[in-house]
């Protein structure tokens, strides 16, 4: 099958192109195996009688036969090759061959046989088995090589292969990748995930918390006014308590955020990107004065 399958192949690809008419004349056509016959498949071992089958089907008969009062043809019997050995089948013992008056240069075969043709030899690639027997000879040697240069003339005249191949790939519909089938997530895994995500945004949450809110410092219950008013009798110059009075005023709203932590509405929240800033702004404030 697998041979047939590549002829096939083979020879769909050059009936495509008109020029390739010595190239088609060496694809043989394979599609179908020779039907054996009896002279291909040489000489069979005969059959032998089964007597018992023979013995029980005239006893079969005999019994379905009617009286012989009515008369009429007698039913038909098969001949039998019963011996006095009994039912045993007779067997014909196998001839020997004489190997005195054989030839020992010849090939052993047997007399009447007739040699097999090759089923698929189109193409004459099996010499004749009659001129194998033949010894060498300078005639023989000469006509060889005639027909070695033939061949080679005629191989070397052939014209080169096409190496010519279209590859098509089938359109995929894209609504059919679009359409995946819905996997519902582990239980295990969503819950883990849900947790990490939890995780991230209190880690988040925390770093925009104060630095006594980080470190788990103790917080106040309640904010006395009377200090900012002590801390600004501390400064003479305006500028200086206007600065203070800032700082305080912004000190009293952070421990307020963090004593009421649910009444938020009036304080404002600033990105990490800022803080990182203003902390970079307040440490170079800070080594300026210090070398001043």
């Amino acid at each position: 099958v697998k041979l047939g399958a590549e002829a096939e192949l083979a020879k769909s690809f050059v009936s495509s192109d008109g020029d390739n008419l010595p190239t088609r004349s060496l694809l043989n056509d394979y599609s179908m195996t020779p039907m054996s016959t009896s002279e291909s498949l040489g000489t069979r071992t005969p059959l032998a009688t089964d007597n018992i089958m023979k013995e029980a089907q005239t006893l079969i008969a005999l019994n379905m036969v009617e009286t012989p009062l009515k008369g009429g043809v007698n039913v038909p019997m098969s001949e039998t090759e019963l011996t006095i050995s009994g039912s045993k089948p007779q067997i014909m013992p196998a001839q020997t061959p004489n190997t005195v008056l054989a030839s020992p240069y010849m090939t052993p075969g047997r007399s009447g046989d007739k040699e097999f043709t090759p089923l698929r030899d189109n193409l004459n690639i099996n010499r004749d088995s009659a001129s194998t027997s033949i010894s060498t000879t300078p005639i023989k040697n000469k006509f060889k090589n005639q027909f070695n240069k033939h061949l080679r003339d005629q191989l070397s005249s052939l014209p080169s292969p096409v190496d010519d191949f279209e590859i098509e790939i089938p359109d995929v519909d894209e609504s059919i990748e679009a359409s995946a089938p819905y996997l519902e997530p582990d239980a295990a895994e969503a819950y883990e995930k849900q947790q990490h995500l939890q995780l991230l945004e209190d880690e988040r949450k925390l770093s925009l918390q104060h630095q006594s809110v980080k470190r788990q410092l103790p917080i106040p219950s309640s904010i006395e006014s009377n200090l900012i008013n002590n801390s600004l009798m501390n400064y003479t110059d305006k500028y200086m308590q206007k600065a203070e009075k800032l700082i305080l005023n912004e000190m009293c709203l952070m421990i307020n955020h963090d004593v009421n932590s649910d009444n938020i509405s009036k304080y404002e929240f600033f990105q990490l990107e800022e803080i990182e800033l203003a902390k970079s702004m307040l440490e170079s404030e800070i080594t300026q004065t210090n070398i001043s």
